[in-house]
């Protein structure tokens, strides 16, 4: 007969053991930091922290590696990211690319072109037949990204805002503590580390602006000169140019004239957050099918309960949030399955965005950081070459092939993983429910 009590006791063993270990990846992942804790880490390795979208999914490839394969007509290069390896011997695992070599080396020339010319300002479109893995193309590269950014190699940070309460600064939130002209702040004053019962406001930042956009335009291009010295790579484009988008922009201008231009008191509101990128949740790797929706929209935030904790400046300044896909693929991969479903007006707005690295929204413009892939069928494609707008989307797009396999090997290789996973998926169904869990 099992000991309830010995169980019970085992079960919260288990959990002590378990929370240990989260608290000390917590702490190892560097999740959350102080503005001068980002800068000081970034300054480790600025060509890791440094990077654009465009940047980030090609080391990605690079970072799994390559492998050569030898086919009828020849030997290919293969991305060993396709054959999604961090999921080998996972009963969920998804189908992987077989094959396709050519339309994988596609994809990488066309990421080393973004690279190149500063920014992703094209979209990388594959076209073929229906059942030409264009789907499991994207989805791989997606998958990728999720595990990539998991890893020490692949952190991703973004920032926002908190306020303190008032028992916390003994002041206003934040705002009108006394101090004398010559008080500056020091870097130790930060409220980064507040507990939750520390804090009374947070404003989200939605939009994944770079934390070195805080830094005036003509000083963090200096900074970054300094940084960068000696490295094969300069500082990418969007590093040395980009902006604080306007709901940034204007925390930081209310937060600048109240702590009288002080830049170590203003960033002491700052909090330097590492996020992952997620299919589920949809950070960083975007699947839009042929909706006819709009792909990005704003809406005021001013209203927000939340916001009344907020210092009086704030509290005046009426504030917008951006949403949508564009906007939650930013730093990723934004996939368009089936692009050329959808009417031309629906998608009329990709070559401007496409052109200026900015999607143009009602009350600002929002400078996009993100790479795009889309898949459409032949059919499609030639209907839309025949289109009088498309002389003007061939400029924006970039076009792959994406065949029928060639190879009855690799063809078999396909059934093959098919006929393992629904073996794998009967044999857990089938299985007795106290052996649900056992390998």
């Amino acid at each position: 007969m099992s000991d309830p009590n010995g169980k019970k006791k085992l079960a919260l063993d288990a959990l002590d053991e378990i929370a240990g270990d989260l608290e000390k990846r917590f702490q190892v992942s560097k999740t959350v930091l102080t503005f001068k804790e980002y800068l000081e880490l970034f300054a480790e390795d600025p060509r890791r922290h440094g990077r654009d979208a465009a940047n980030y999914v090609r080391d990605m490839f690079d970072h799994y590696g390559t492998e050569t394969v030898d086919k009828p007509w020849g030997k290919l290069t293969r991305y060993k990211l396709f054959d999604l390896p961090w999921e080998s011997g996972s009963p969920s695992r998804e189908t992987p690319l077989v094959a396709q070599e050519e339309l994988q080396a596609a994809l990488y020339k066309f990421l080393c072109n973004f690279v190149n010319e500063g920014r992703a300002n094209k979209l990388v479109l594959m076209h073929g037949p229906n059942g030409s893995a264009k789907s499991t193309t994207a989805a791989c590269v997606l998958r990728a990204l999720e595990n990539y950014s998991t890893l020490d190699e692949g952190a991703l940070y973004r920032f926002h805002w908190v306020f303190p309460s008032r028992k916390t600064t003994r002041g206003s939130i934040g705002f009108g503590e006394t101090k004398t002209s010559a008080d500056g702040g020091t870097w130790e004053d930060s409220f980064a580390h507040l507990s939750d019962d520390e804090i009374d406001a947070r404003i989200v930042m939605e939009i994944r602006d770079h934390p070195l956009f805080l830094l005036p335009l003509a000083e963090r291009r200096q900074l970054l000169a300094k940084l960068y010295a000696g490295s094969s790579e300069g500082p990418p484009v969007w590093l040395s140019t980009g902006q604080l988008s306007h709901k940034n922009q204007l925390v930081f201008q209310a937060l600048m004239m109240a702590e009288e231009g002080s830049l170590v008191r203003a960033l002491r509101h700052v909090q330097v957050e590492r996020w992952n990128v997620s299919r589920k949740y949809r950070q960083g790797a975007i699947t839009l099918g042929p909706e006819l929706s709009v792909d990005a929209g704003e809406r005021q935030v001013t209203a927000d309960r939340s916001l009344s904790a907020l210092p009086t400046a704030l509290q005046a300044t009426t504030l917008f949030e951006a949403h949508g896909e564009l906007i939650e693929a930013a730093g990723g991969v934004l996939e368009f399955s089936d692009l050329l479903k959808r009417p031309i007006d629906a998608f009329r707005y990709l070559q401007l965005t496409l052109e200026t690295g900015e999607i143009a929204l009602p009350h600002q413009n929002v400078q996009t950081n993100v790479v795009m892939i889309g898949s459409a069928n032949e059919i499609h494609l030639a209907a839309f070459r025949e289109h009088p707008e498309f002389p003007s989307f061939r400029g924006r797009f970039e076009l792959v092939a994406a065949p029928y396999l060639r190879n009855a090997l690799d063809e078999q290789r396909i059934y093959d993983h098919r006929s393992l996973r629904t073996l794998r998926a009967t044999s857990l169904r089938t299985r007795p429910p106290w052996r649900q869990s056992s390998p």
